[in-house]
């Protein structure tokens, strides 16, 4: 989430930092033996999948119930949820978002855990960013304090020595004093900031860190390193992590502040093309904004976007599509007849295929959560889901038949 009460509304298939990472990279651009040269590659070079608010777990019974008494409106957008950032990385996963919060002096955002075990009211009330979605709203997170979410990447890290770079994006929100729901006033200033830089030195640590000051090496400025293509090479990146600030335009001013092309700094950040700290561009619509993606890749920049934007209107554009060119949408033999001739309009078929799969990943959660808690048949799993207020993806109510589909895509994708 980004800004000031601005919710995020995607799920387990939305980022992707262009630069897919799923078990392995895969070269932009480029035919490459995965094997033998995909290592010598440069960051640039590569793309990475991610997940969107990947601390965030699938919400429970009483959270779905909180989401609709406190914000109806916002219940239907966050119906989804992640598997534990270990589960993440085994699954391949590389790009990571943790949205941090501000809260210098400890308890700002305590409240919703006064009755929680005294461990857990004792990490509240320490100072040090938190980590969550929503004030008192959407909250629940794989780990409370962004040292705590750092701390699991360092062990899994330590664990995995050799792994591929994992890119952080430090997603720094304000929650500014909105009385009477909100008393509270977290908004991030210089110091916040700079806090944030020194947690993820403390943690992870500076061998481990790839900083702006090692891309820009020589160069006057980091920008041109970036221009000249000097980002170091994946194998070079073994068992390190990239970290980026994804603030708002008054966060990525105080991060540069007195460091200039980020000197000092552990994070990079979103910058305009011309200035001396431009490297990484976040472009949310890779369809309207496609050409422009593709310049900056050329020219040396990474950017972020998202692998599953605008799946609903892209299917309504094929759909519209087809009946401009004056075909009849359906079949009068029905659509299994389609299916198993392998016929249809192939924009439309993708995009509906795109959308399924993408409703299937942000259930993946879900269905974990499930299995874990004893589901051995299709039936008990309709029932699950259909408890927890989640519909199909036709808007309907589960049923065995559908849950095997489910189950069939989810397999399917992994």
């Amino acid at each position: 989430m980004r800004g000031q009460y601005r919710i995020g509304l995607r799920g387990a298939c939305g980022a992707l930092l262009a630069l897919a990472l799923m078990g392995a990279f895969q070269a932009v651009g480029k035919s490459v033996d995965k094997t033998a040269a995909m290592h010598h590659l440069k960051l640039n070079e590569v793309r990475m999948l991610g997940s969107h608010n990947s601390y965030r777990p699938a919400p429970t019974v009483d959270s779905q119930t909180r989401i609709q008494a406190l914000a109806p409106a916002l219940f239907a957008t966050l119906l989804y949820g992640h598997s534990t950032f270990e589960q993440q990385l085994a699954l391949g996963l590389r790009q990571f978002e943790l949205d941090v919060v501000t809260d210098p002096l400890g308890g700002l955002f305590a409240g919703p855990y006064a009755t929680s075990d005294r461990a857990t009211r004792r990490t509240m009330a320490r100072p040090g960013a938190k980590v969550l979605h929503i004030p008192l709203i959407d909250y629940p997170s794989h780990c409370l304090t962004f040292r705590t979410c750092l701390l699991i990447f360092a062990n899994w890290s330590n664990a995995h020595p050799d792994h591929a770079p994992i890119v952080i994006l430090v997603n720094s929100s304000d929650f500014p004093q909105r009385p009477p729901q909100w008393t509270n006033n977290a908004v991030f200033d210089s110091s916040a900031i700079d806090a944030l830089n020194t947690d993820i030195f403390a943690v992870i640590g500076r061998r481990r860190t790839v900083t702006p000051d090692d891309v820009r090496g020589r160069q006057a400025t980091l920008r041109d390193a970036v221009i000249a293509k000097a980002w170091p090479t994946v194998n070079e990146l073994k068992g390190k992590f990239i970290f980026v600030l994804d603030g708002s335009l008054a966060h990525e001013a105080m991060l540069r502040d007195r460091h200039p092309s980020l000197a000092g700094r552990a994070m990079f950040g979103w910058y305009d093309e011309a200035a001396p700290e431009a490297a990484m561009f976040n472009i949310q619509n890779p369809v309207s904004e496609g050409d422009r993606i593709r310049r900056l890749v050329s020219a040396g920049f990474i950017v972020r976007t998202r692998s599953d934007a605008n799946i609903a209107e892209r299917t309504r554009n094929a759909l519209a599509a087809t009946k401009a060119r004056g075909k009849a949408l359906g079949n009068p033999n029905g659509a299994a007849a389609l299916r198993r001739a392998a016929k249809g309009n192939a924009d439309a078929v993708r995009a509906v295929k795109a959308a399924a799969d993408c409703h299937a990943t942000k259930l993946a959660p879900v269905v974990a959560v499930i299995r874990a808690a004893g589901a051995t048949s299709l039936a008990s799993y309709a029932d699950a889901l259909n408890d927890r207020g989640i519909l199909t993806p036709r808007g309907g109510r589960w049923h065995p038949s559908s849950v095997q589909n489910l189950l069939t895509r989810l397999s399917r994708l992994s």
